[in-house]
C-alpha cells in the first residue's frame, strides 16, 4: 500500500504543502468518522507510519453525532478495526440539535471541539482532516455565493494552527479528488460508511455536490486544481493583508476581561477602507464570531457608516451573540455573555 498513487500523494502534501515534521510530531491523531474519505487518509497515513522520516504511530479520533441509525455500528466498527490495524483510539459524544437551525454547521462546530479536546487530552499537536480537492471546490463556491471576504473565499488550508496556538490542523487530501479516493478504497477493499448528511437533498452543499459540480467537471476536469491555485493566491493576498492591519492592532483597548473592544471612531476614519474591513474582521474573530458565519457584507456595512459620518447609534448583532456598537465617539464589540 506504501507505493500505491495516493499514498504518495499523502506523503508529498505532508512534505510540501501541510509542513509536517516527525520530529516535532511523532503521532497523528486522524480525524474518522468511518465515511470513504476519512477511512482512506487513515489507511494511507498508517501506511506511512514507521516508516524513515514519519510518524511513529496514527491515533483514530471518533466523534459519534448519533444522527444515523448506523452512528453506533459506525463506532463500534471504527473501535474494532483500530484494534486489528494496531493504530490508537479516542471517542467522543455528541447531540447537534435537530431543531436548532443549520444541522450540518452545528454537527461539524461540535465534532470540531471535541477533535480539539481529543487531541489535548493525548498529547497529540496535530489532527488531520480528510478534507479533499473537491469539498475545497464547494467550500470556494458556497464562500462565493455568500459573498464571503478575500480569506473565506481562499477555502480551506492545507495547515493551519489552531486558535490557542498548541494544535495544528492538516489536509493531506486536498490535492486529490473523491473519485481518486474512491479508487483507492477500491483497489484495498477498504469499507466504509456513508455520511446521514450526505443523503438530505434539503442541504445546500448537497445540492451542489450532485446538480453543479457533474456540470463544472464537464467541462473542467481537473477544476479542483484550478481551485487550489486560485486559493493559494487568495490566501497569499490574503496574509499580506493581514501583515498589514498589524500597524492597526492598537486601534481596539480590550476592557472587562477582553469582553469588550473599544476604538475611537475618529481614529478608524483615518484607515483606508479595505484594511479597515480587514482590522475589523480579525476583531471579530477574536470576538468569537466563526469565520464561516462572518459574511464580508456585514464589515463592509459598519465600515461605510463608519466612514460616512452618521451620527445616529447603529448595532449589529452578529453569530454566537456578538454584538457591534457604533455612536459618533466609538465603535465597541461586545462578547456574547
Amino acid at each position: 500500500m506504501r507505493h500505491d498513487p495516493l499514498v504518495k500523494a499523502v506523503a508529498r502534501a505532508l512534505r510540501r504543502r501541510c509542513g509536517y515534521r516527525h520530529a516535532d510530531h511523532p503521532e497523528v491523531l486522524v480525524a474518522c468518522s468511518g465515511g470513504g474519505d476519512s477511512q482512506a487518509l487513515l489507511h494511507a497515513l498508517d501506511a506511512l507510519s514507521g516508516c524513515r522520516g514519519w510518524h511513529e504511530r496514527v491515533v483514530v479520533g471518533h466523534v459519534n453525532h448519533h444522527l444515523s441509525d448506523q452512528a453506533d455500528e459506525a463506532e463500534v466498527f471504527l473501535r474494532e478495526q483500530a484494534e486489528r490495524m494496531g493504530v490508537g483510539w479516542v471517542c467522543r459524544s455528541v447531540h447537534p440539535d435537530r431543531h436548532g437551525g443549520n444541522l450540518e454547521a452545528t454537527a461539524r462546530r461540535q465534532r470540531h471541539a471535541a477533535l480539539r479536546s481529543m487531541a489535548r487530552e493525548a498529547g497529540l499537536g496535530v489532527i488531520a482532516l480528510a478534507h479533499h480537492g473537491d469539498d475545497q471546490l464547494e467550500t470556494m463556491l458556497m464562500r462565493l455565493m455568500r459573498g464571503s471576504s478575500p480569506s473565506g473565499l481562499a477555502g480551506m488550508a492545507w495547515s493551519r494552527a489552531s486558535r490557542r496556538g498548541d494544535l495544528r490542523l492538516i489536509r493531506p487530501l486536498l490535492g486529490v479528488t473523491h473519485a481518486e479516493v474512491v479508487g483507492f478504497l477500491e483497489r484495498w477493499g477498504i469499507v466504509w460508511f456513508e455520511d446521514p448528511l450526505n443523503s438530505k437533498p434539503d442541504l445546500r452543499r448537497n445540492r451542489l455536490r450532485r446538480e453543479v459540480l457533474p456540470a463544472l467537471r464537464a467541462s473542467w476536469p481537473r477544476g479542483h486544481e484550478r481551485a487550489l491555485e486560485a486559493a493559494d493566491q487568495l490566501r497569499a493576498w490574503s496574509g499580506w493583508m493581514r501583515e498589514r492591519t498589524r500597524a492597526h492592532a492598537d486601534l481596539f483597548v480590550a476592557s472587562e476581561g477582553g469582553a469588550v473592544l473599544t476604538a475611537e471612531r475618529g481614529a478608524l476614519a483615518g484607515v483606508q477602507g479595505v484594511e479597515l474591513e480587514m482590522v475589523l474582521r480579525e476583531r471579530l474573530l477574536e470576538a468569537g464570531v466563526p469565520a464561516d458565519r462572518l459574511a464580508s457584507r456585514t464589515t463592509r456595512q459598519v465600515v461605510a457608516c463608519v466612514g460616512t459620518g452618521v451620527a445616529s447609534p447603529r448595532e449589529w448583532v452578529l453569530a454566537c451573540g456578538v454584538r457591534v456598537a457604533l455612536d459618533h465617539r466609538s465603535l465597541v464589540i461586545r462578547r456574547c455573555s
